[in-house]
């Protein structure tokens, strides 16, 4: 906190520099609390200039701002250089108020801040669905490898994400032992391919989140690391999972609708006098409940329900 209050206080002085600077001719003072608000603002035109690289050189970014609390740069300048002249009357206690100001703000957007993001992320829950899951995947023979290769068909676009750990037995005696997880297109083409080196003496972790859009026909995870003539491979995997995120816009579509009579939600946008509704019926809705997806038949395990 007190780090924030020495920056605002740096910024606050800052700016007052550049008011006077920037001030002429004219006479009247300015009330502290007024003034401050003019401070308050200015500061705000400052940090929105800053951050979004505005060139302000050719706009008169203050003025507008005086102009809004009825008074002029004069006004200003005139009020900042009598501080000194006027008793009980200290230029420290406005800047005391604007960065108070600026605290008691900045806090309140922080709270809404994460107020929205947990909103987000209990939607992003809510319409979450586990694609596959297998809680070991032992490989002793060569034949074994077959079950390392697992594709899904992908439906909806959303963050699709893969995790798992694996060990890799001492006598497991093959080397460069690496996995590749990658989309395919509707054109067959792979896209997004991660790799990732497989750890030998220690027990391993994988986790990636993969953005699928509605280009995209699977999802591979190609887990199996060996050659096509390897040494016996010895070597586990659990707690393979795939989950599925809905997009944002698509998961809060599907709670509204969830929330309402599916025959008169149209109706509620729909324009007085037509016959079109302003919501389309085709989008997808999509349901909480866990649905069967077929796996790939080489996989030897089915989908949870």
């Amino acid at each position: 906190m007190k780090r924030n209050r020495m920056r605002y206080g740096w910024y606050v002085v800052a700016l007052l520099t550049a008011l006077l600077l920037s001030a002429c001719n004219e006479r009247k003072v300015i009330p502290d609390d007024e003034l401050a608000s003019i401070f308050h603002d200015a500061y705000l035109a400052n940090a929105y200039v800053l951050n979004e690289k505005v060139d302000v050189d050719s706009v008169d970014l203050y003025g507008p701002i005086f102009a809004k609390y009825g008074y002029t740069r004069e006004d200003v300048e005139y009020t900042i250089g009598n501080f000194s002249k006027r008793k009980s009357a200290k230029l420290a206690d406005v800047v005391d108020e604007v960065i108070k100001r600026l605290e008691r703000e900045s806090g309140l957007y922080q709270v809404r801040v994460a107020r929205l993001d947990s909103a987000d992320r209990l939607i992003r829950d809510r319409y979450s669905k586990i694609l596959f899951s297998d809680t070991l995947i032992t490989v002793r023979r060569v034949s074994d490898t077959s079950k390392l290769h697992i594709e899904l068909p992908v439906d909806l676009p959303g963050e699709y994400e893969v995790s798992y750990r694996y060990s890799i037995d001492s006598t497991d005696q093959n080397v460069l032992l690496r996995t590749r997880h990658y989309l395919v297109d509707r054109q067959g083409r792979r896209l997004s391919e991660v790799v990732h080196r497989l750890q030998r003496r220690r027990r391993g972790e994988f986790s990636r989140t993969f953005d699928v859009d509605t280009s995209i026909r699977s999802l591979v995870l190609d887990l199996n690391p060996y050659d096509l003539h390897p040494s016996p491979p010895r070597m586990q995997f659990d707690t393979v999972v795939v989950i599925r995120y809905l997009d944002p816009e698509l998961a809060a579509d599907s709670l509204i609708r969830s929330k309402f009579d599916y025959t008169f939600w149209p109706e509620m946008f729909r324009p007085v006098g037509t016959g079109d509704s302003l919501v389309s019926d085709t989008l997808p809705s999509v349901s909480h409940a866990q649905d069967s997806l077929p796996l790939p038949a080489d996989s030897g395990r089915t989908a949870l329900r």
